[in-house]
């Protein structure tokens, strides 16, 4: 379809009337995405490619495209827990599971197995707010590092520091990719000890991988 009726044929007006007045409506693929009338206060509905499949979108009469029924880009949030007492150079792996932090995430162990996650989809991490209620020294400067496939470099680290006990501090990514299939891990550096740690993650995940 186009931006108005200028040009069908009749047999083409009567098949999209029996069409519409059936509940369906046949949308070819677009190549490229149609642009809002300028002035105009319109949407405009099309069907255009997405990662193989065509999916249906609009344009509001800002321009802006949105995908019909929601994206594949899904924000998931996971909540972790960990009891550190010490501050070793290097910090610290958080467990995805269970209780227990490793200071390694080496291929074959029990530890690393807990401080991993395998990603369902291809994606990123998004932030990681973390927040120590302990006692005595403030954990002070820390590192959070988000890693994948038992590699102890870093795909992206921010830095927070954690002045006070029970209040969160938050670091937010956005030069970190992962595939699907790959193992993630979440690294926490602090220059004193983190005491009982709490960490929310949050990651997006592409569901059309």
């Amino acid at each position: 379809m186009g931006k108005s009726l200028k040009g069908w044929t009749v047999s083409r007006l009567r098949q999209f009337i029996r069409d519409t007045t059936r509940n369906y409506l046949y949308l070819a693929e677009q190549a490229v995405a149609p642009n809002i009338r300028d002035g105009a206060e319109e949407t405009v509905l099309y069907a255009k490619d997405s990662s193989g499949t065509t999916k249906l979108f609009y344009k509001d009469s800002a321009g802006t495209e949105i995908g019909v029924g929601g994206s594949d880009l899904k924000n998931h949030i996971f909540a972790l827990y960990a009891w550190i007492t010490s501050a070793p150079s290097g910090g610290y792996y958080i467990p995805w599971v269970y209780y227990t932090e490793t200071q390694t995430v080496a291929a074959g162990s029990l530890g690393t197995m807990r401080n991993s996650m395998i990603a369902p989809y291809d994606g990123k991490f998004i932030s990681v707010s973390v927040l120590s209620n302990g006692s005595g020294t403030a954990p002070g400067s820390t590192v959070i590092g988000v890693h994948k496939n038992n590699s102890g470099t870093a795909m992206e680290t921010q830095t927070v520091t954690m002045a006070a006990f029970n209040v969160t501090y938050t670091g937010t990514f956005s030069s970190n990719t992962f595939s699907k299939g790959d193992v993630l891990h979440l690294n926490l550096d602090a220059t004193n000890s983190l005491d009982y740690v709490t960490a929310t993650v949050v990651i997006e995940f592409d569901e059309s991988t």
